[in-house]
């Protein structure tokens, strides 16, 4: 899988950071979870940065990302990066290669779940839709974007 060159992890001491971002999928959601906060990893872990004063006086904080964290940032990122954008897949092993046997080949199988929610809502914009096509403002079609939809439950 190519990787991007020179990648931090690698040269901070931690060719394997990568492998375990991929293996550990409550990693990975700690990491998302994490990002989502605007905080490091290990601060979403309960770590707090130590302030403390040089004998020169100088008050000095610890970085919030030392090279493991960036290590793990960038090694999540290269992971992301290797899976399918439609079908979430890994791609190495996901793309066709006609090199190897169709007997040999990773077997996949599609589904789908249906959000009844989102069905209603399609459904009733839609009718909207057909409502409004005949409306005009000042001779133009008349504007929808302004809606802002919801689904309540009854």
């Amino acid at each position: 899988m190519a990787q991007r060159p020179g990648a931090s992890w690698r040269r901070a001491g931690f060719p394997y950071v990568r492998e375990v971002v991929a293996a550990d999928a409550t990693l990975r959601a700690d990491i998302e979870t994490a990002r989502a906060l605007g905080i490091s990893l290990r601060r979403f872990l309960g770590w707090e940065p130590r302030t403390l004063t040089t004998h020169a006086g100088a008050t000095v904080r610890e970085p919030e990302y030392d090279a493991w964290e960036r290590a793990i940032q960038v090694a999540y990122d290269d992971w992301r990066h290797s899976l399918c954008s439609d079908c979430g897949q890994p791609l190495q092993e996901s793309l066709l290669d006609e090199k190897v046997p169709p007997d040999q080949r990773h077997r996949y199988r599609a589904s789908f779940t249906q959000c009844r929610a989102c069905e209603v809502l399609e459904l009733s914009m839609a009718k909207q839709a057909e409502v409004d096509k005949d409306k005009k403002v000042g001779g133009l079609p008349a504007p929808t974007h302004h809606r802002h939809w919801r689904v309540d439950r009854i």
